[in-house]
């Protein structure tokens, strides 16, 4: 584990605990130094520091950074994203007065899951410990039948 995986996991701690004050400094040195290259852990840990932001009252920066959560995990191949930002468009719910939180709620609601296709028509894939055919998980999946659940 390295300084900015360290301060990930502080910020996320502080943030089960409702205390911005902690979040939101050790999340936003992680995530300035975090790749965007890993999208889906990124925009998981953008959706605390938007939440941190709406405990501090700080609402349309909960809102700009759920924005840059949904930028950059929209196209994921992971329902986790999704469900995350759902949970942070209800705790801004109340406040779409402001217009930087009804133009997010607006983009959360297109967001959809990557492999939405789960949904419809559930895949059969081999198990990988016997050889016959299994029906897969209706919860999202990879977009591949052969890859693993995200």
């Amino acid at each position: 584990m390295d300084d900015v995986e360290l301060q990930i996991m502080t910020g996320r701690c502080w943030s089960v605990l409702r205390r911005p004050d902690r979040v939101v400094p050790a999340l936003t040195w992680a995530l300035a130094r975090y790749d965007d290259a890993h999208a889906r852990d990124k925009a998981l840990y953008l959706t605390w520091l938007a939440e941190a932001h709406i405990d501090a009252d700080q609402i349309p920066k909960a809102a700009r950074t759920l924005g840059d959560a949904i930028s950059l995990g929209g196209d994921v191949a992971s329902c986790r994203p999704r469900k995350r930002v759902s949970e942070v468009v209800e705790r801004l719910r109340p406040h779409t007065s402001t217009p930087a939180v009804a133009e997010v709620i607006d983009r959360a609601n297109s967001m959809r899951c990557a492999s939405s296709s789960a949904y419809r028509s559930p895949v059969v894939r081999r198990n990988t410990c016997h050889s016959s055919p299994v029906p897969s998980s209706p919860r999202c999946q990879n977009a591949d039948p052969a890859g693993p659940n995200t």
